[in-house]
């Protein structure tokens, strides 16, 4: 069903003067309906994809509406799908709703129950529709986190994060190598004191005197155990181009980037 267009509707029941009636009452709603008289023709039919509900009614000669269920179950994801059951019939409409039927109407002698169609027809769309939508988003976050996990573990640069509370949460394969810290042994622990200071803002202000100090003394700072971790060392001068040219224009970038800071900050 796109946007704009009308709802299509299967409706399976072999009574021809109820099925009738209930497709006059979706009609008014605003639906399209078209009717069989079986399971076995509703089954072919439904194979199509032409439906966005399925209306399936209990008691059908041949291919009753639990074997209807059974066999779109099997075939994989089926439209939303309403059984019809008689009165009396709770075991029944237990076992649909585990094969899964989205919702039930139970008909009366009266026939009132086709006042409900219009409004278990919406109710089961709309749930199909928030469904669907919680699915894009969960493969769309599930696609992101790759994309994410790919950036983090191919990247080059040392990548580290921390909870509110100041303890890490993840690090990447070159922050474990800098800090010797495996990925296990980092999460939960706080980052390196002289990293957290360097990285603090102070009055909403980057530190930058500090940032530049450590560029300028090419600093490491204490890691895990008795290593130590490089701010300015062969790693930098390697990404120039190696020597003290390459070491050279990495400093001019680095510069850059704190003269930038500098005048975020004014």
């Amino acid at each position: 069903m796109a946007g704009g267009q009308s709802v299509h509707i299967l409706l399976m029941k072999d009574d021809a003067g109820q099925a009738q009636l209930a497709q006059r009452t979706l009609v008014r709603a605003g639906y399209t309906v078209e009717v069989v008289g079986n399971g076995a023709t509703g089954l072919v039919l439904a194979a199509t994809g032409a439906y966005d509900v399925l209306l399936v009614d209990y008691h059908m000669p041949g291919t009753g509406g639990l074997e209807v269920l059974q066999t779109l179950a099997a075939g994989g994801t089926f439209p939303p799908t309403i059984m019809v059951t008689g009165h009396g019939d709770e075991a029944v409409t237990v076992e649909a709703m585990k094969l899964g039927a989205s919702d039930y109407l139970v008909k009366d002698v009266e026939v009132q129950y086709l006042t409900l169609l219009p409004t278990v027809v919406a109710r089961v769309l709309c749930q199909h529709h928030l469904l669907e939508e919680k699915r894009q988003a969960e493969e769309a976050l599930q696609q992101h986190l790759e994309w994410l996990d790919t950036t983090l573990t191919s990247i080059d640069d040392a990548v580290l994060t921390t909870d509110p509370a100041g303890t890490i949460t993840f690090l990447n394969p070159v922050a474990a190598h800098l800090t010797g810290w495996s990925i296990l042994e980092a999460c939960g622990q706080p980052p390196p004191a002289d990293l957290t200071r360097m990285t603090q803002r102070h009055d909403g202000l980057f530190p930058v005197a500090e940032i530049t100090a450590l560029i300028d003394g090419r600093t490491v700072i204490p890691a895990h155990g008795s290593r130590e971790m490089p701010i300015w060392g062969v790693r930098f001068g390697e990404m120039g181009g190696g020597g003290p040219s390459g070491e050279a224009m990495v400093r001019d970038v680095l510069r850059r980037l704190i003269d930038y800071l500098q005048a975020i900050q004014q």
